[in-house]
């Protein structure tokens, strides 16, 4: 089996738990801040799109952008985002991104040939790299069953 077929079916199950996370909830349920420190749903949502979008990158595809400012907001170390802002993407912008990145990745990721995915980045191959930020993005995924529990949904997706 071919690992780059591994990372395709993990990003769609990660699409579909952000979507069971997400559904019913409210744009304004996106900005809660847990009561420890970490980061609110929108954070999240926000830096696993920044992820695929440089997924996109390294596989060569550049249709996802991100304006630089909005990127910022979703980095690692950045600031807690606490509040609605008309500036932040919504909830409902932030996972028809997710969904679009998604089948770009899937696109991406069949058309990357051999030599793409076996070259070298920063002592890593480009398929290392994916497999490390597919893992990456799960770690968080699973961080929106607690903040979908903090809107008080008091129930159980998955």
């Amino acid at each position: 089996m071919d690992s780059r077929s591994i990372l395709y079916p993990t990003i769609k199950r990660n699409t579909g738990v952000i979507l069971q996370q997400t559904d019913t909830l409210k744009n304004e349920d996106s900005f809660l801040q847990p009561p420890v420190r970490g980061n609110c749903m929108n954070w999240i949502l926000g830096h696993i799109l920044c992820f695929r979008e440089r997924m996109l990158f390294i596989l060569g595809n550049t249709q996802l952008a991100l304006p630089e400012t909005t990127r910022t907001l979703y980095t690692r170390d950045s600031e807690p985002i606490t509040r609605y802002d008309p500036q932040l993407p919504t909830l409902e912008q932030l996972l028809s991104e997710l969904k679009r990145a998604q089948a770009l990745l899937k696109e991406s990721l069949q058309a990357a040939t051999p030599e793409l995915l076996t070259q070298e980045v920063n002592g890593d191959t480009v398929l290392s790299l994916l497999h490390q930020m597919v893992w990456h993005e799960t770690y968080h995924v699973g961080q929106l069953e607690l903040l979908r529990q903090l809107a008080g949904t008091n129930d159980k997706v998955i």
